[in-house]
């Protein structure tokens, strides 16, 4: 079976105006992107064998995104993740980095920062 050309991005967050700003966003520079609003719907259903990367809201119901990043890396996901929060402190953001986190980024996230961070993460996926 053949992979689209265009990386996936899969982006999990609860609050459905920033899901909808942000995919419109990342479409802005040929990324694809599917959203999610449940963490444990994307668990169940992602894409896996999609070239790409992952973004993870830090708070959301349920699961929140430390815990689901702790839970995709202990399942052996390769695609690189970021987590998005408007709530950061800095043992947050540690615990994201050593976890295996590409990058922790704080909202309102700077749309040039997202992007630049997503495209590289798609690299690093690729190679």
């Amino acid at each position: 079976m053949s992979r689209p050309l265009s990386p996936l991005i899969h982006l999990v967050d609860d609050d459905q105006a920033v899901r909808e700003s942000l995919a419109l966003l990342i479409g802005t520079v040929g990324l694809r992107v599917r959203t999610w609003a449940d963490p444990r719907a994307f668990v169940a259903g992602f894409e896996r064998e999609a070239i790409g990367a992952i973004v993870l809201d830090v708070r959301m119901p349920g699961i929140n995104g430390l815990t689901l990043l702790d839970t995709l890396m202990a399942e052996g996901v390769d695609q690189p993740i970021v987590l998005l929060t408007g709530h950061a402190t800095v043992e947050m953001c540690r615990r994201a980095l050593k976890s295996g986190a590409l990058d922790f980024l704080e909202k309102p996230v700077d749309d040039e920062r997202l992007l630049e961070v997503l495209q590289n993460a798609v690299r690093l996926h690729v190679q």
